[in-house]
């Protein structure tokens, strides 16, 4: 930036006063008859009316000139993310030299607001300030649509009649969005007033002509160039030719945009909400009118609020039943969504100590179980404590001591499965059968004879798969065993309760179910968004996002459906 300054400053040591008609805010304003107060996006919306500074997410330099003889103003923006458009300019109107320097910031979704303080020498050295805010109320995501109005008060000053001081105020709209805007404005310069009048066809996104007039008695004209790097305006008028050239310095706001939107879907992806919405909402600094940005920016931070509360509450839980280990994972989800939730960090600092001692009390339950010849549940209570600590040098070793009983068992349990099914004894078979599996889930004959088992099985057999899928982890198979099991008999109170914790167990699944759909329904693949949600549902049939965007999806089928 001070090269910049130096660059203004050296311009303004040779710069000639121009005309009186003013045309410091460029050519683009004068052409459309100097009636832009309520929508600039230049850096010489300084001169007119800093508030619309605010619309430059980049670093830009723009220089205006006059019959190619005369420099009216000199300026130069720089924008910070979350900060606002910092501006510095210099303009010479009516054998006044100005110099500037102003800041606006947008304010919500649609107001931005400004002000700059501004140094003006006649020979005389006088300090005035000026101030402004305009208002884009549009009809659709594009900001070139809806309704504008500003108003600015410029070169406010102890010298009340001074020639530079100047109120406007004005509106715009967008008759045919993205294509044709009318203007109109209400200017009050010195002790002059005036009726100011533009219109602006934009015949695509490169080119677009403007017209204007001051109070219907002089008319001006421009035509506009907008490339990657630059925007040249030029206006032929009554008081002659008007060229502003508009340079953009370092990378376009848009690639930067994009660059923040993507690191958003990506922290979205790994569950990461407080990153995801950190990046959406740069993403919308440099562009506020993106609506990707701003429906993942609205859905993460939804997410993320359902996502911390249930973490925390669930967290909160396990810690009071006394699963430790649930209980870190939860907090620990807590503060991959949210890193500055304290009150996530101070339970896992508490809960870590806890969990030490769990570890010590499962060891001795599990040599109790050992010793008590329950190895079932002495295997299970050793593989938790591996679960918890992996590093455990105790657990493998009492494991390696259970494994000779183990096979004796299961000899001992495929001998008794083998004559209660010769026996027609299925439920007693399968229950060896499955003990078995529960030692040696590949052992084939007791899959083998649980096939055999499967063959005679009426619905209470039905139910006892549903229950081996469980034992399995065959969640999903479960699932739908024990929907089936509910079908043929509403009362079954034991596939009820194991349809409750198959659910609870696939939970977690419903989240990225949901985020894949989504993924699908962005890129408007709508039957395949469904078909996910789908599974979803299956799991958690009133999961509420899931089902408003199914609705949604289903919707939009029937529209194409009637379009075809």
């Amino acid at each position: 930036m001070y090269r910049i300054l130096v660059v203004l400053i050296l311009v303004e040591l040779t710069a000639l006063s121009v005309s009186a008609q003013s045309q410091v805010a460029g050519s683009k304003n004068y052409g459309l008859g100097g009636s832009s107060v309520m929508w600039l996006p230049r850096s010489a919306a300084l001169f007119l009316n800093p508030a619309e500074v605010a619309r430059l997410h980049q670093d830009e330099f723009f220089l205006s000139t006059h019959r190619f003889s005369t420099v009216p103003s000199l300026s130069a923006a720089h924008f910070i993310p979350f900060v606002g458009t910092f501006v510095v300019g210099i303009a010479n109107e009516s054998n006044h030299n100005w110099y500037s320097a102003g800041y606006g910031r947008l304010v919500g979704k649609h107001q931005t607001v400004g002000g700059a303080l501004n140094v003006i020498r006649d020979g005389f050295t006088r300090l005035a300030v000026s101030f402004g805010t305009a208002l884009h109320l549009p009809d659709s995501p594009s900001q070139n649509s809806g309704l504008h109005a500003g108003l600015s008060v410029v070169n406010l000053s102890s010298e009340v009649r001074s020639p530079l001081f100047g109120l406007n105020v004005g509106g715009a709209y967008w008759i045919v969005p993205n294509t044709i805007r009318w203007q109109a404005a209400w200017q009050l310069q010195g002790v002059n007033r005036a009726f100011l009048m533009g219109t602006e066809f934009r015949m695509n996104s490169r080119v677009s002509l403007q017209a204007g007039t001051l109070a219907f008695k002089t008319l001006s004209a421009g035509v506009s160039l907008s490339t990657s790097y630059l925007n040249a305006d030029l206006t032929v008028g009554d008081v002659g030719i008007s060229l502003s050239l508009n340079f953009r310095i370092g990378e376009n706001a848009r690639d930067i945009r994009n660059r923040y939107y993507q690191r958003g879907l990506e922290a979205y992806d790994e569950d990461r909400y407080f990153d995801a919405r950190e990046h959406f909402l740069t993403a919308l600094q440099y562009d506020e009118y993106y609506p990707h940005a701003r429906t993942m920016a609205n859905l993460t931070t939804a997410v993320m609020e359902t996502t911390i509360a249930v973490y925390y509450r669930e967290g909160t839980s396990y810690e009071e039943r006394g699963d430790y280990i649930q209980a870190i994972k939860m907090y620990s989800q807590v503060l991959l969504a949210y890193p500055d939730h304290e009150n996530a960090q101070q339970r896992l600092n508490e809960v870590q100590p806890k969990l030490h001692e769990h570890i010590q009390q499962l060891i001795v339950a599990g040599d109790k179980l050992r010793d008590q010849k329950k190895f079932n549940h002495a295997r299970r209570t050793y593989e938790r404590v591996l679960d918890i600590d992996p590093g455990s040098q105790e657990v493998p070793f009492r494991i390696t001591e259970m494994e000779t009983l183990i096979r004796k068992s299961i000899q001992a349990h495929l001998t008794r499965a083998k004559a209660f099914l010769a026996s027609n004894q299925i439920e007693e078979a399968r229950k060896h059968y499955e003990r078995v599996l529960v030692f040696d889930r590949r052992n084939a004959e007791a899959k083998s004879g649980l096939e055999s088992v499967k063959a005679r099985r009426t619905t209470e057999e039905l139910f006892e798969h549903g229950k081996s899928s469980f034992d399995e982890a065959n969640y999903f198979e479960a699932l739908a065993t024990f929907l089936d099991v509910l079908q043929s008999d509403e009362e079954h109170l034991d596939a009820k309760s194991y349809l409750e914790r198959t659910r609870e167990i696939l939970l977690p699944k419903v989240e990225d179910f949901f985020k894949r759909g989504l993924r699908l329904y962005v890129k408007e693949d709508y039957r395949a968004a469904l078909e996910v949600w789908n599974k979803a549902l299956f799991i958690q049939p009133n999961h509420q996002v899931t089902l408003e965007y199914s609705k949604r999806t289903e919707k939009k089928l029937k529209a194409l459906e009637k379009l075809q």
